[in-house]
């Protein structure tokens, strides 16, 4: 069955999903593994031509379009890349995926150097944040990789509005432009970065008397004297949370700083001048979104406000959340989930389980099934659809179930595919992992079958992988009942044609993020391959479940089986490094 609309959407892009997908991913392979185009070309030429596209002309502007890049790996200037953005366009490639090849030539220029390893941490209006891991300090590099700041920070922070926070051999901070010099000097015992033409600092102290924040300009000079005992980290929409006690006395609550009961003091909202716009009886504040700040009293009951003072939702719940110019997330209890408009009216009771804005659409959950709102509180689709782990739309559609078999409908609610499916992995990238009890395979949006039923398991794709799985079954009686047991759990990759990357091998794996996957072996030890299935880096490191299993920035934290600290680039060069500056990575 067709959804005629998503197929008119889809068209009016351009090109479909499948054929998107198709061209992301055979660009990355050729770019970052180095594989021929001509193994490629006789899908591509299938492919655009059913769609009605210029062969001839989409293999020639691939063909510019690697050349570009590969000169920009061995010469990188604002020019080409400007060049590579328009050619991209041209080949029908995602801005996404030029924008992740980019960044990967970029920083892949600065990763780990033989001499001296530095840490890309992050860029920010031009500039690349670096830590210099061998002595823990902090520079900043241009897009090149060749350093524009030399690292002697302690600590730095991204550009933001021009001047970087940084922090001195002294442990005062300050701020530096981006030629490096240091324009408001470092002074302060405590700064966070300029927002909205305002940084919070604190003043080094001797007594109690100069525990108190306040906020100088972006030319240094005080515009707010310190007397806050606690202030926001920024101004939101022109205003700041502070507090005003006698005693100090003060603790962390759920989203701010907030009084004891027992204190003697105020909150309030000040404005850039230190003008007291908003004082009430509240004693938590939250920022400013969307014309609404979340405040809660002294019984810890949490409501909104706002920027008039006025209560737009009452102090009646535990906690809430902003998730529009017009809703506002509010519980009583654990997954006990309602929605409220700003104007007053309970949308929802707290009764559900809340999702955030996804395609402008909200979900509302119970145990067993799911219906959508929009982003103005209409109740879009009713909660009438058994619900499955996909909880959001993705692409226009949303897995759901009746009488036990998953279908998808889109954002209307009309049922775009029926329900036939026993399981299903995910939807992305142009394709959909469903199955029945035995197989799963991959069909696309009109409900095609694109790649065969032939795996046991199947997950969705990202960057143009999908994770596999195949298991071993026993029967076994347990009791009265016959049930069958898997044993030998083993997961693998495949790519958009349904080809084995890396057969199924591998006791865990992760999905891929900027060109590389964990992998652990039967022993648990972690590894990394590339798109091809090579290892990159072998199955020697230790495993952890909550960190070093993807790259971020080009490089990763590793462990090995002694407990030493080391990091890895994406060419699998790997540094020992002391833990300390290590610990700078988080």
């Amino acid at each position: 069955m067709e959804d005629k609309s998503l197929h008119n959407s889809q068209q009016s892009q351009g090109i479909s999903d499948s054929l998107q997908s198709f061209i992301d991913s055979m660009v990355e392979e050729i770019v970052l593994e180095g594989k021929p185009f001509d193994s490629q070309k006789k899908y591509l030429k299938k492919f655009s031509e059913y769609e009605g596209l210029d062969y001839s002309r989409l293999e020639s502007d691939i063909n510019v379009f690697v050349e570009i890049l590969e000169e920009l790996k061995s010469a990188y200037n604002k020019l080409l890349v400007k060049y590579a953005e328009e050619k991209g366009k041209e080949c029908n490639i995602s801005e996404k995926t030029v924008q992740n090849l980019l960044k990967h030539i970029s920083t892949g220029a600065i990763g780990l150097r033989e001499q001296e390893v530095r840490c890309v941490l992050d860029k920010q209006e031009g500039l690349v944040r670096v830590l210099m891991v061998r002595n823990g300090k902090f520079g900043f590099a241009d897009e090149t990789g060749c350093m524009v700041i030399p690292c002697q920070w302690i600590s730095a922070e991204p550009f933001s509005e021009g001047l970087a926070l940084v922090q001195n051999n002294d442990r005062l901070f300050g701020f530096i432009d981006k030629m490096g010099v240091e324009i408001i000097p470092c002074k302060w015992y405590r700064a966070t970065s300029f927002h909205e033409g305002r940084a919070r600092v604190r003043k080094p102290y001797d007594n109690p008397d100069d525990e108190c924040f306040g906020y100088i300009d972006c030319a240094g000079n005080v515009a707010i004297p310190c007397h806050w005992q606690k202030a926001d980290y920024k101004f939101s929409e022109g205003l700041a949370g502070v507090i005003h006690v006698e005693d100090n006395n003060v603790f962390w609550g759920r989203h701010n700083y907030r009084l004891r009961e027992d204190s003697v003091g105020y909150t309030a909202y000040i404005d850039k001048d230190d003008k007291v716009v908003i004082k009430g009886e509240y004693d938590e504040l939250g920022s400013f979104v969307h014309g609404m700040a979340i405040v809660s009293d002294k019984h810890l009951k949490v409501g909104a406000i706002d920027k008039m003072g006025d209560i737009v939702v009452p102090l009646l719940y535990d906690d809430a959340k902003i998730l529009n110019e017009n809703l506002i997330k509010v519980s009583k209890g654990y997954n006990k989930e309602g929605v409220c408009h700003k104007n007053g009216t309970i949308i929802l009771d707290c009764q559900w389980e809340i999702g955030d804005v996804k395609e402008g659409r909200i979900s509302f959950c119970d145990d067993k099934n799911i219906g959508f709102i929009d982003e103005n509180g209409e109740i879009i689709i009713p909660c009438k659809w058994g619900r499955c782990s996909d909880n959001h739309f993705q692409d226009g559609i949303v897995p759901v179930k009746k009488d036990g078999k998953i279908g998808f409908i889109n954002t209307s609610g009309d049922v775009v595919l029926p329900f036939q499916w026993s399981r299903c992995g995910g939807v992305g990238e142009g394709l959909i992992a469903v199955g029945d009890k035995d197989k799963m395979g991959y069909i696309d949006y009109n409900g095609d079958v694109v790649l065969p039923f032939q795996w046991k398991e199947t997950r969705k794709f990202i960057d143009g992988r999908a994770i596999v799985l195949d298991y071993d079954e026993r029967d076994e009686i347990i009791g009265k009942e016959h049930c069958k047991i898997i044993d030998n759990e083993r997961f693998g990759f495949i790519d958009m044609s349904g080809c084995f990357i890396t057969p199924c091998q591998w006791n865990l794996v992760y999905d891929f993020r900027e060109g590389l996957a964990a992998v652990t072996d039967k022993k648990m030890r972690k590894g990394f391959i590339d798109r091809s299935g090579k290892l990159v880096l072998p199955c020697k490191w230790e495993w952890d479940r909550w960190d070093g299993n993807y790259f971020e920035n080009g490089l990763v934290k590793l462990k090995d089986t002694d407990g030493n600290s080391y990091i890895a680039d994406r060419s699998g060069h790997v540094e020992q490094v002391d833990p300390q500056a290590l610990r700078k990575l988080e």
